[in-house]
């Protein structure tokens, strides 16, 4: 996780170099964790869209259908709090407070039917934009993690992330 926050702060001065100061980032899934934890460290982002949003890491890992077997693998050594304390510094969660220091615009998509990034945990980080009174759009849509990347899905997606980062920067 340190090395892709790096690798995109690396981005970010390479974009400044070329001359480019309206900055953003869009990241999915995993990306996303990425995507919100750079954000909170980088006040060049201005725009940011998360595609696919959930809590803290673990909560992924222990209840998402597709990471089972890792659970599997962990829950005869650790159980579901310690692993959120142990796997705190890649939850965007613990970075709410450093995200909103500065103004920014944010997306939140996530899919209703997604057993992989559960959507209550999804409706826990947009109750945590709402708390922070940061400046965001909510899209739900109707399919699930992967199939977010079928037909008509993807179109969907598409359409609601270029749509945002199109005015975003208004």
């Amino acid at each position: 996780m340190r090395q892709g926050v790096i690798d995109v702060r690396c981005c970010l001065d390479w974009l400044e170099a070329q001359g480019y100061n309206r900055l953003g980032i869009v990241g999915t899934s995993l990306g996303s964790c990425y995507a919100f934890i750079a954000t909170a460290h980088d006040p060049r982002i201005q725009v940011a869209a998360f595609n696919h949003a959930s809590t803290y890491f673990a909560d992924v890992v222990w209840h998402g259908q597709s990471t089972r077997h890792i659970r599997e693998g962990l829950e005869t050594a650790i159980d579901l709090e310690n692993l959120r304390q142990v796997w705190r510094a890649v939850s965007p969660m613990v970075y709410f407070d450093k995200f909103s220091r500065w103004p920014r615009r944010s997306l939140i998509i996530y899919a209703k039917y997604d057993m992989t990034f559960l959507p209550e945990f999804s409706e826990q980080v947009v109750e945590q934009f709402e708390k922070h009174n940061l400046d965001h759009k909510v899209v739900v849509l109707p399919c699930g993690h992967y199939t977010m990347g079928e037909t008509p899905y993807k179109y969907m997606d598409g359409w609601q992330l270029v749509s945002f980062l199109r005015i975003a920067f208004d």
